[in-house]
């Protein structure tokens, strides 16, 4: 007699245990949607759905990340021609009409992104590999002295748009 009762113990525990939770108010029958009422009237079932909310997702473009400064158009900091930059275009003339660039190897060239205390500039060159999460704002020629006293912050860097140009045209 005690091996039975331990055992419907066990089973209605379990049952309990592992038993869905339903959030849906005892008043709601959970029907599918427009089953009829179970004394075969036409009045419509009210259906109780559960929604199950994800936790909100962590902002993965943003990153505090290690932020250089270098200097365009100097050959010593620059492989190849010293104005242009690994997406093709003229970096010297880019910081002359005030467009701010930066080298970044971790998202696409033509991505703006924001750095905190500085702005935003455009990735329109690269970097060393070993630099794969790195950022490196480009500055003028004529501000070498700055860009030494910039050195090497920790700041936290948001990718503001993932942007792929688009091929450029045959000629």
């Amino acid at each position: 007699m005690n091996f039975v009762l331990t055992a419907t113990a066990l089973i209605i525990g379990a049952l309990i245990l592992f038993a869905p939770l339903s959030t849906a108010p005892p008043d709601l029958a959970t029907a599918p949607a427009g089953a009829t009422a179970a004394d075969g009237s036409d009045q419509k079932v009210q259906t109780a759905l559960t929604v199950q909310t994800a936790a909100p997702k962590r902002d993965i473009t943003a990153a505090v990340r290690e932020v250089t400064a270098y200097n365009v158009g100097d050959p010593a900091q620059t492989a190849g021609d010293p104005c242009i930059g690994a997406s093709g275009k003229n970096l010297c003339q880019a910081l002359e009409s005030g467009i701010r660039t930066c080298a970044a190897n971790f998202v696409p060239l033509g991505t703006r992104l924001r750095i905190d205390s500085i702005g935003s500039c455009v990735v329109e060159d690269r970097m060393h590999r070993r630099f794969s999460h790195r950022v490196d704002v480009a500055m003028k020629l004529a501000e070498k002295e700055r860009a030494i006293r910039f050195g090497l912050r920790r700041l936290r860097v948001a990718v503001l748009d993932d942007h792929i140009r688009p091929p450029a045209s045959v000629k």
